[in-house]
């Protein structure tokens, strides 16, 4: 359980490194708004879903400026743009959700591959749209299925 958990920890430090330190030019400044939310995956909440929302009108570009969370081991999660946890600009997102399965022990480093099987993971095929708004943003829990 414990090297579960180091597994998620790394990959949340992973993912806010290059979603934080990659120069964006014209986005520096842009202000974020607090967004939190749940992952419900066949009825239960679940640790380890990674959560991406990608600007609507940016779908398929490089340079889009995302916001990415993990959830944790209650399903919530907050989202991160910049800086841990600082949210996301207002606009309008397309949300996708992954689910990779834990390293394979011993020395396994690479996660396995999608438990949902991509079937969320493509901004342009989102089966959800969300506006964040230049508030507090709680948003409603998103329901996936593994079949």
């Amino acid at each position: 359980m414990r090297s579960l958990h180091l597994f998620y920890a790394s990959a949340v430090v992973v993912a806010l490194f290059f979603s934080s330190s990659c120069s964006r030019p014209g986005y520096e400044g842009v202000p974020t708004f607090p967004v939190t939310g749940h992952v419900i995956i066949d009825g239960e909440p679940v640790e380890g879903a990674n959560v991406k929302f990608t600007p609507i009108a940016e779908v398929g570009s490089p340079d889009a400026l995302t916001a990415n969370g993990i959830s944790g081991a209650d399903g919530s999660f907050e989202l991160s743009t910049y800086v841990n946890g600082d949210g996301a600009p207002a606009g309008e997102y397309a949300v996708t959700i992954f689910w990779l399965e834990p390293p394979k022990p011993p020395r396994g480093k690479d996660p396995g591959p999608d438990r949902l099987g991509r079937r969320y993971a493509d901004p342009a095929k989102s089966s959800w749209e969300v506006e964040i708004r230049e508030e507090d943003n709680i948003l409603e829990p998103f329901k996936v299925t593994t079949r």
